[in-house]
């Protein structure tokens, strides 16, 4: 380990980088510095612990990484044809993440302590990422959420499949916790095969979720809250999606509303 050069380190993601053009499947610089991070890891102990007397990790930079992801919502027929094409046991949990607005790592860590059906709220506390719970994204990620009945249906459906034991809520046939991954490869992929539609990630229908309700003029408070993220995150990315109206009434609005359109939207509807 003493012998290996940054030079060796760089070498070795070169030839991750020709692995992966051989293979027919580009990797992205995303996926590179991935794959690299253990390596870096094992290199980091070992000059921590003394082992080694320099670290050649420290000379291998990441690569640049695209970090401006693609806005592309789903409409109301998409996400029809979509459900109609998931598999019975996994139909919830995709109706979960259109109605909830929720990252697929909150989704997928929910337990259902968490859920409150007779005061209607839902707290997000946790998230799972590469078989781990974890703390949520941020400190706007750890919220209470409305339960609104798209929602509520999905849990119901979700509760009519509960294996006895299960402490997640949306979990696989064999009654595992979910991996994302394997989700987007073998059911999700799938189902959008099916349905004819384009391919889109998962995370999209996070997307669906906040331009479909700031073109109907809900109040962005809540539906910031509802995501987990900031009013300054929200108008950043989907700014284009709030009706011209309802700038005025969303830049003096105090605090969280309940979820429903603006009244000064609604007041310039009717007229």
């Amino acid at each position: 380990m003493a012998e290996i050069l940054p030079l060796h380190l760089r070498q070795l993601r070169e030839e991750i980088i020709a692995q992966g053009k051989k293979d027919g499947t580009r990797f992205s610089n995303r996926t590179v510095n991935r794959i690299l991070q253990p390596v870096k890891a094992i290199f980091n102990e070992l000059f921590a612990d003394g082992v080694i007397a320099s670290n050649p990790a420290t000379r291998l930079g990441k690569l640049k990484e695209k970090r401006i992801a693609l806005i592309d919502p789903f409409s109301d027929k998409e996400v029809r044809a979509l459900l109609k094409a998931t598999r019975d046991h996994y139909r919830p949990y995709v109706r979960f993440l259109f109605e909830s607005g929720f990252r697929p790592m909150e989704a997928n860590g929910l337990k259902w302590q968490n859920i409150n059906v007779v005061t209607g709220i839902l707290s997000v506390r946790q998230g799972r990422v590469l078989g781990k719970d974890k703390d949520p994204k941020t400190e706007k990620a750890v919220r209470d959420v409305e339960i609104t009945p798209g929602m509520r249906q999905a849990i119901s459906e979700q509760k009519a499949r509960l294996i006895s034991g299960d402490d997640y809520v949306f979990v696989t046939e064999q009654g595992q916790p979910l991996d994302i991954s394997n989700f987007r490869a073998n059911i999700w992929s799938l189902a959008l095969k099916k349905a004819g539609l384009k391919y889109r990630y998962p995370y999209q229908a996070r997307h669906t979720f906040a331009t479909k309700h700031l073109s109907q003029g809900y109040d962005p408070l809540w539906i910031a809250n509802q995501m987990g993220t900031s009013l300054e995150m929200l108008f950043k990315h989907y700014a284009v999606y709030v009706p011209k109206k309802s700038w005025a009434t969303v830049a003096q609005t105090p605090q969280l509303s309940t979820g429903k359109r603006t009244r000064t939207h609604a007041r310039d509807e009717r007229k």
